[in-house]
């Protein structure tokens, strides 16, 4: 792999990294500051009870596939049609950003579909756990949609980038 190949890998990978503390930040911290003792506070009690996740599941979470978006689709109030694109769009950048990263990898739309749904499902996760937010299946969903929305818009790009075939500097035929 040639000096070129390495630091721009280094740089992907660090606007990676980026991106992904920035979407780590504004999904489970909102726009506060991440508070290591409240995190620690919030584990601390969910690992003596552990049944308090439960209770969040069980009142608090979405678990319903589609539940949230029809419900934004139906109130078309301007927040749930911010929090439906946001959860989109929030991902769109990873699914550009992974190709990028992972040149060549064998089934790109199956790869950033697992990612993305994994890198989802984490934020989630995280989100039951550490009492910040709500679990909720929809955003799953549309956090995975974003990612291969992304995916697709690099695929378009990348495209429109590479030559077209010419004929060997002959006309085209009508």
């Amino acid at each position: 792999m040639n000096t070129k190949r390495v630091s721009s890998s280094m740089v992907i990978a660090a606007m990676l990294a980026i991106y992904m503390y920035i979407v780590v930040k504004v999904i489970l911290f909102k726009f506060h500051s991440i508070d290591p003792h409240l995190i620690k506070q919030q584990l601390k009690a969910h690992w003596h009870s552990p049944e308090m996740i439960m209770d969040q599941l069980t009142f608090r979470a979405n678990l319903v596939p589609f539940h949230v978006i029809f419900t934004y689709f139906e109130q078309a109030t301007l927040h749930s049609w911010v929090n439906f694109a946001g959860n989109i769009l929030i991902f769109m950048p990873f699914g550009m950003l992974l190709p990028l990263l992972f040149r060549g990898m064998s089934n790109p739309w199956s790869k950033v579909f697992i990612l993305s749904f994994t890198f989802s499902l984490g934020l989630e996760t995280s989100q039951l756990i550490l009492a910040i937010g709500m679990f909720d299946v929809d955003d799953l969903i549309l956090n995975t949609f974003g990612g291969l929305l992304g995916y697709g818009m690099y695929r378009v790009w990348m495209m429109t980038r590479s030559p077209l075939p010419r004929n060997n500097g002959k006309p085209a035929r009508s």
